[in-house]
């Protein structure tokens, strides 16, 4: 499961509701049933004086500008969000592609069950759910109908379908560029599915684990069932990342704030996201985690731009591993914070403490979690070794501007030392391997290096690092870990 933080506006497509935007009720009392007809677009009001005799075609007309309003509208803001029991009406969705017309009305998939699967090509179990969800389809042929919906213009969908060998072979019709469903079904986390009854009724919202098989056939059995899959919460609160963590409890004031250190337990009705600014111009920096876990608040805490400390670079050394362990993904995950184990911390502090506010929140985990005891040690640890093949440097860099491009399907650096590419892998791409990627190529210089590759595949990052004569080995190597002990217990 993903968060979803700060994506990037993009212009919604075009849409036509059936009706515009008014119902039949402002319609009739604007002037059907008077001399004069008054038609409103989003831009201008045009008068025809219509007789009734030719009513039909006074609706047609009507109909046709009302069109023509919803296809220019620009603000998904106005639209209402839907819950569960309303009624979705019967748009016409623009911007669709694998579809013949480029377009789909939804009033078509009334009559079968419609899921919208909300998406993004930077989230790897959205990507995952694709298989599953056309065989799903295929099965209950039909009867059930996915419908894929992203924020993300074609060329990007396109470039993730031709680059992932799981996609191979699928083109489900899909709409991109959507703002205009996810303003009426605003949510946090993908993937996010909605469900959608055969007489266009909303029935439920979930995530992907109500995904499935067995589900489906009980909705198609009584859809009432719908009712008891999980509900994803959804952020209720008043708050976002400029807010102030003492606005929510009012345990320090919010304006003239030089300095301040807040702790809270898990805030429902939040998502769960971590925010670091600079401190500049006056304004004071700051750091704001919001629902994290203790072990999240450590790793943050020691990490630095030399050394990132993921969750296989921490060595948890206590009696009770419950604080630390949180057993589960998804809504499982969430629970879990819920019942102690979720945090919220913010540090403000002004300029001239900047540099220190790491070691400041050190010594406040210190302080508010007393029991342990956090050091960063040298210790033999597994590690993916960054190693050359060969004495050839055939990435030596030509010169130039240094930087460092990420793109979705591989990076490019130029003018670089190896650091940004073992940094992203341990940060971005590799988390999930047993052990972090280390630099041990002896290699001090300046690097020119172009990966075209699945960057979260070990196998397939080792592949394109060959050219170069370069690779990623599994060993074990003397490397600074993050500890966490019980405060009692002895330090070797």
């Amino acid at each position: 499961m993903y968060l979803l933080h700060d994506l990037h506006k993009q212009q919604p497509p075009s849409a036509c509701s059936f009706f515009g935007r008014a119902g039949w009720e402002e319609v009739l009392g604007q002037g059907l049933f008077l001399p004069a007809l008054v038609i409103s677009t989003s831009n201008e009001t045009l008068n025809y004086l219509i007789p009734m005799k030719n009513l039909a075609r006074a609706l047609c007309l009507l109909l046709f500008f009302f069109c023509l309003s919803a296809r220019g509208q620009s603000d998904p803001t106005a639209l209402r969000p839907l819950g569960i029991g309303d009624t979705l009406p019967p748009y016409i969705l623009e911007n669709v592609m694998n579809h013949p017309e480029g377009r789909i009305q939804l009033g078509d998939y009334r009559g079968s069950w419609l899921v919208l699967d909300f998406w993004a090509s930077w989230c790897g179990a959205c990507i995952g759910m694709f298989p599953k969800t056309d065989s799903l389809e295929r099965l209950f042929e039909g009867k059930i109908h996915f419908l894929p919906v992203t924020y993300e213009p074609e060329a990007v969908v396109q470039n993730t379908f031709a680059k992932r060998k799981l996609l191979q072979g699928l083109k489900p019709p899909m709409v991109v560029r959507d703002m205009t469903l996810r303003a009426l079904f605003p949510h946090e986390s993908l993937p996010h599915y909605v469900w959608i009854d055969p007489q266009g009724v909303v029935r439920a919202q979930t995530s992907l684990n109500e995904v499935n098989a067995a589900n489906i056939r009980l909705l198609l059995e009584d859809g009432s069932v719908a009712g008891e899959f999980r509900q994803p919460r959804l952020q209720s609160l008043p708050f976002d990342r400029e807010d102030k963590l003492g606005r929510l409890h009012e345990l320090l004031p919010e304006k003239n704030a030089i300095y301040q250190s807040t702790l809270s337990g898990y805030v429902e009705g939040l998502g769960g996201f971590y925010t670091y600014r600079q401190s500049k111009e006056g304004q004071p920096g700051r750091i704001i985690l919001m629902n994290y876990p203790l072990r999240g608040l450590y790793q943050l805490a020691y990490s630095s731009v030399a050394v990132f400390f993921g969750l296989n670079r921490i060595a948890v050394e206590v009696e009770e591993t419950a604080p630390f362990d949180a057993g589960g993904a998804g809504e499982a995950y969430e629970d879990w914070l819920r019942q102690g184990n979720g945090y919220c911390y913010e540090l403000q502090f002004p300029a001239r403490l900047a540099g220190q506010e790491f070691s400041m929140m050190q010594e406040d985990l210190d302080r508010l979690f007393p029991q342990y005891r956090a050091r960063v040690e040298v210790r033999e640890w597994p590690v993916w070794a960054l190693v050359r093949t060969n004495r050839k440097e055939k990435f030596k860099s030509g010169g130039g501007q240094a930087k460092a491009d990420v793109r979705p399907f591989g990076l490019r650096l130029q003018n670089t030392t190896f650091h940004p590419l073992v940094r992203l892998l341990n940060i971005q791409y590799m988390q999930h391997l047993d052990g972090p990627v280390v630099d041990l190529t002896g290699y001090e210089g300046m690097v020119d290096l172009e990966l075209e590759t699945e960057m979260n595949d070990v196998e397939a990052v080792r592949r394109a690092l060959q050219p170069y004569g370069l690779d990623l080995q599994k060993r074990k190597a003397k490397v600074p870990v993050l500890v966490i002990r019980d405060r009692a217990q002895k330090e070797e």
